[in-house]
């Protein structure tokens, strides 16, 4: 590489030649003394110069995504083309920002000018290229989750249930980094990770646990329970509160459908898993924490009292679980993240302001 020491355009290659830890030798050109063999290499006596086997690239720009090609480990491009061109875009900003240092009206106007690359920062994570993978120790149980998401919930009611120490990585489900797509295809959380255990899928994620983690077992060990379980675990408690058309029109439907819950729960004792909670309360349990929310939506009292006494009964006793204290916001938090997703641009730090 042919660079100067000082040069803005040649640290950018540095910068990547370090990041990949590609081997290479510098040679630093004295910018107003050039040698004329340097002109051989670049008609235009700039640095930075790449030279490989014969074959010379130049231009700061173009040497870094040569560099990125030819050496995939480390990747810095973004792999969709419209990404990649916003990123030339930002980087286009700022060379026009900053490259008439000694105009003194340019440098005034410098702030106003840096304001949509900062937007653009604000939209994406910790840098321009998202958020970097945060380490993960060896031994370590890493939950991915989403503060305002009931399937994520789930995982985080039987993890608090157990005692399972775990460590959390909420995910930014609008503008999802790279690195969370190749642990879970679907884009979704919850993910469970362990060295080389990977999972992910709500129900599938709180039954490992449960198999794992024996002590306070959820599951019942009846194969004919355990299937009743199922089918009141995935009774459509989300259809009213992810419909962005007018919600009433299920609330009908929403209360059919818990009529059977109600029978059920008549049929049990305090709870779906008997005198204790069992997998079947934590996994309902994130729907009807947001019931203020669908009531709104919908209009009307979803669960009145009247037709479902049972299931009133156990909201109570849910709410002095502890695993459901630990796990639990405020119905106003679910309310405002709600109306931020329903208008386009959910908010993922309502409560954590202060």
């Amino acid at each position: 590489m042919y660079s100067m020491r000082f040069c803005p355009f040649a640290e950018r290659t540095r910068l990547v030649l370090a990041h990949k830890k590609i081997p290479h030798e510098t040679v630093n050109i004295n910018l107003k003394e050039k040698p004329e063999w340097f002109f051989k290499k670049n008609p235009l006596g700039l640095v930075p110069v790449l030279e490989k086997d014969g074959k010379v690239v130049y231009e700061s720009s173009i040497t870094c995504d040569y560099l990125d090609e030819v050496y995939p480990n480390n990747k810095l491009l973004p792999t969709d083309p419209y990404q990649r061109a916003l990123d030339k875009i930002i980087v286009e900003l700022f060379s026009k920002v900053t490259k008439n240092r000694e105009d003194k009206e340019a440098l005034a106007s410098y702030r106003e000018k840096m304001k949509p690359i900062e937007k653009s920062l604000g939209e994406r994570g910790d840098y321009f290229g998202g958020s970097e993978f945060p380490e993960l120790k060896k031994g370590q149980l890493r939950l991915y989750s989403m503060r305002f998401c009931p399937f994520a919930q789930r995982a985080r009611l039987v993890l608090a249930h157990k005692g399972i120490p775990y460590e959390t990585i909420n995910i930014n489900l609008k503008e999802k980094p790279e690195w969370f797509l190749k642990r879970n295809p679907n884009a979704a959380v919850p993910v469970l990770e362990q060295d080389d255990l990977l999972l992910y899928e709500s129900l599938i994620v709180c039954d490992y646990l449960d198999d794992k983690y024996p002590d306070k077992k959820l599951n019942p060990t009846d194969p004919y329970t355990r299937a009743r379980d199922r089918i009141i675990t995935i009774t459509q408690y989300y259809k009213i509160l992810f419909s962005k058309s007018d919600c009433s029109e299920f609330a009908n439907e929403y209360r059919r459908h818990m009529d059977a819950v109600e029978k059920a729960l008549g049929e049990r004792e305090d709870f779906f898993g008997g005198k204790n909670v069992g997998m079947v309360d934590f996994m309902i349990w994130p729907w009807l924490e947001r019931l203020s929310v669908m009531n709104n939506l919908a209009g009307s009292d979803l669960l009145p009292v009247d037709r479902f006494p049972n299931m009133q009964a156990w909201l109570n006793r849910m709410s002095q679980n502890k695993a459901v204290k630990e796990t639990m916001l405020d119905c106003k938090l679910h309310a405002a993240a709600y109306n931020s997703w329903r208008e386009g641009n959910p908010g993922y730090d309502f409560g954590l302001e202060e």
